[in-house]
């Protein structure tokens, strides 16, 4: 393990490490994935776009393939490149780890703090079981110095937050599907057939509820796992895991299940067929990937911040205030295609929620606030549902006034859209952490198929698009052969009106598809 005091880790450090530090998967694998960042490297200045902005984002991302895939190539390769650098004299390794092995007990703070658990818990020093670490964790320089080895995240946690991932993709995924058979109507603006206003209102408000805070939670989700991670593996672990875990997906998706799935859909519509490089929802992927090597390589410098949580309600505080950021980048950015930049879906959404999500993950993960949510007071927790249910009802006017529509109701949809996001991000994301936590420890743990599903989680979201496309274009030909007419538009299907007017589906082929699909 690398020692985050003190500067760069030494040439031992780097290349010794303890049993469940070193890889646990194959050199080759890490290899491949980082010479396939060079790869896509080059086709993206090689097909780098006709705007401004498509240009730059290119070359933005052809220069970050290309430091992922040198980092990458590094960590892997790091025992035999090691060989090649000056190397530092044993002696002076020996007197460094010596004194700082020294300072780091004699410190007051944690001499205190030691006391204070042989008081409370009865339990022998170190001293008198002659030496060693008091969490039985191996000394020298792999081991984590003296107050910032993070816990594991404990096993009961672990089961409801892989349970928690395990529905917020499901959720993701079905907003997907929920969108492509509401774009036509909420996008274009078709005009509606009879009675499937009813589809149309439920989907624009299931929409706004989550496309506002569950990506936001994902990305909370993984930093809670970066501080354990990273304390375990080390730094040439974690990048490697990282590279295979997310480099990996991204990879396999924007270099060959992006590009044909996009070549399927044009071959049904008959257009000339391109292989073009495609992020799809795989966009996450690539900056949780970015934002967990990013923490990776501040954490070897950094001093360890111990932070208890704040109060619930301190957190609403600065939600509300990140709120005003988003509406002001919302209100600068527009529909600018500059919004995108980088593979980001809309950096209003990044800077106020993303980026803070994954840094509140990650000094929660360090310092065990999932322990705080799970012990929150009736008096906390029922305001918060509360708010989740205010921000409903108030999504569901915003949609309801135009898609029924409601007479006399004129809600700024516009004003809700561009301030409530980072606020009811903080919010949801409480609640939900402590409902899959009340779930988990109701008495019946987690079911199986909960934890099945927790481990195919990831999988989903990265092939979702795949399937779906499948499953959408048999929808369209199961209507067809049915004698509907109806032309399709890569997600958006619609038919036509006695005018030959386009409108949107039937009420039965639109709730119909969605099932289906």
């Amino acid at each position: 393990m690398l020692a985050r005091q003190g500067g760069f880790a030494s040439e031992r450090q780097m290349t010794s490490a303890r049993p469940g530090d070193s890889p646990e998967v194959a050199p080759w694998l890490p290899t491949l994935t980082s010479l396939m960042f060079f790869a896509e490297a080059a086709w993206r200045i090689a097909a780098p776009g006709t705007s401004a902005p498509q240009r730059a984002s290119a070359y933005f991302n052809a220069a970050n393939f290309l430091a992922l895939g040198m980092l990458g190539l590094c960590c892997v390769y790091w025992p035999t490149l090691s060989k090649w650098l000056p190397r530092r004299d044993e002696n002076e390794n020996e007197i460094e780890e010596k004194t700082q092995q020294v300072e780091l007990e004699n410190s007051p703070s944690l001499r205190d703090t030691e006391q204070r658990v042989v008081v409370e818990s009865g339990e022998a020093t170190p001293s008198d079981e002659g030496g060693g670490r008091p969490d039985g964790a191996p000394e020298g320089p792999d081991a984590v110095p003296r107050g910032q080895q993070t816990e594991d995240v404990r096993p009961a946690a672990k089961a409801y937050l892989s349970s928690l991932t395990a529905f917020l993709v499901f959720m993701t995924v079905t907003n997907h599907v929920v969108k492509a058979f509401s774009e036509a109507s909420l996008d274009r603006g078709l005009p509606q057939t009879e009675g499937v206003e009813s589809f149309v209102t439920g989907a624009a408000w299931f929409l706004l509820t989550d496309q506002k805070s569950f990506i936001a939670t994902l990305f909370l989700l993984t930093g809670l796992y970066c501080p354990e991670i990273l304390d375990r593996k080390g730094l040439r672990g974690f990048v490697i895991n990282a590279q295979v875990r997310l480099g990996g997906a991204w990879v396999l998706y924007s270099a060959l299940l992006g590009p044909l799935t996009i070549m399927w859909g044009l071959d049904y519509l008959s257009l000339p067929l391109k292989y073009l490089y495609s992020s799809g929802p795989t966009w996450a992927v690539l900056w949780l990937l970015n934002f967990s090597i990013a923490y990776a390589l501040i954490a070897q410098i950094a001093p360890t911040v111990k932070w208890s949580m704040p109060h619930p309600f301190v957190l609403l505080l600065a939600g509300l205030a990140l709120s005003g950021v988003f509406y002001g980048m919302t209100v600068a950015a527009g529909d600018s295609r500059w919004n995108y930049f980088g593979t980001m879906n809309k950096w209003n959404y990044a800077v106020a929620l993303y980026i803070p999500f994954f840094t509140v993950g990650v000094v929660g993960g360090r310092n065990d606030w999932l322990k705080s949510v799970e012990e929150m007071p009736a008096w906390v927790v029922w305001p918060l549902r509360l708010i989740v249910l205010g921000f409903w009802v108030t999504f569901f006017l915003a949609t309801a006034q135009v898609t029924i529509p409601i007479p006399g109701l004129s809600l700024d949809s516009g004003l809700v859209d561009s301030i409530a996001p980072p606020l009811y991000a903080t919010v949801v994301s409480l609640n939900l952490l402590l409902l899959f936590n009340r779930i988990s420890s109701s008495g019946k743990g987690q079911s199986k198929f909960m934890s099945n599903m927790g481990g195919a989680a990831y999988l989903v979201y990265v092939i979702q698009y795949v399937p779906m496309s499948v499953m959408l274009i048999s929808w369209m030909e199961i209507l067809r052969a049915a004698g509907v007419l109806i032309s399709y538009e890569g997600t958006i299907s619609y038919t036509y009106d006695d005018k030959g007017e386009p409108q949107l589906l039937s009420k039965g082929a639109v709730w119909g598809g969605f099932f289906f699909v």
